[in-house]
């Protein structure tokens, strides 16, 4: 019984810490939101409107960079994949002509 106990509270500990540094990393995210944001509170609403835009253009492009190189190396690995899959097809084939029996029949002739 009271191994059930030490084992429930080190999970419920264990809980705790995993709140705890979600409830931490979402005030982070809170702080930094409001860091950056913060400055544009501050322009005329026109300007405001500009800069916001220009962030938006700012992530688009950073997202497209990541998903260009995701693209260039799922690419780049289905080649290296065919090329490998290429050479093993190439080596069973090799292995089994020699492998298999020769299916010629010799012939008797009579004499």
């Amino acid at each position: 019984m009271t191994e059930n106990r030490n084992q429930g509270s080190a999970t419920g500990r264990g809980d705790d810490l995993v709140d705890a540094a979600s409830t931490l990393g979402a005030s982070v995210a809170r702080l930094g939101l409001a860091a950056a944001s913060w400055p544009l509170y501050l322009l005329p609403p026109r300007a405001r409107s500009e800069a916001i835009d220009a962030t938006a253009d700012l992530f688009r492009a950073v997202g497209r960079l990541h998903l260009g190189i995701a693209r260039v190396a799922i690419r780049g690995l289905d080649v290296a994949a065919r090329e490998v899959n290429r050479v093993v097809n190439e080596q069973i084939e090799q292995d089994e002509l020699k492998s298999r029996p020769s299916t010629k029949v010799e012939v008797e002739r009579g004499s």
